[in-house]
């Protein structure tokens, strides 16, 4: 493989969805590390762009992104952007889990909820039907003609 294909392949490479973003941030290191191999270094701050830009579209490595952009302290170096990506994707990890076990509950409770106040109309509707009927039997005795 050329320096130019393996630069090409590190400047494309891309998280994938359902993808591991440590082993994918570990993927990138390794080929920054064979085009170092090939004498072709990548400048820190390139290759921590290239990090960034690979991940995928969230909150956090939107933030991330900002971050290296900036060029702020706490991601001068592409050892800190892997380090602070692993963290925000342990993160995700942690609120996507927390989502699923309190939708899972929530939805329980919601259709829970929903059959009570279902039942509840049916009541209500039953009784007032009664009481519609109560009146026009009255009503209708009332209104009778009488002889």
């Amino acid at each position: 493989m050329t320096k130019r294909q393996m630069y090409t392949q590190l400047d494309s490479a891309k998280c994938k969805q359902s993808g591991k973003v440590e082993g994918h941030l570990n993927y990138m290191c390794r080929l920054k590390g064979r085009l170092n191999t090939v004498r072709m270094t990548v400048d820190d701050a390139v290759f921590s762009g290239m990090l960034v830009s690979s991940l995928l579209s969230n909150d956090r490595f939107d933030r991330l992104r900002g971050y290296v952009d900036a060029a702020m302290d706490g991601v001068d170096t592409p050892e800190k952007v892997v380090t602070m990506a692993i963290t925000f994707d342990k993160a995700n990890q942690a609120d996507d889990q927390l989502n699923r076990s309190f939708d899972r509950s929530s939805s329980y409770l919601v259709s829970r909820t929903r059959l009570e106040v279902e039942n509840k109309a049916r009541v209500e509707t039953r009784k007032q039907g009664r009481k519609d009927k109560e009146s026009l039997a009255h009503v209708s005795c009332v209104a009778a003609p009488t002889t």
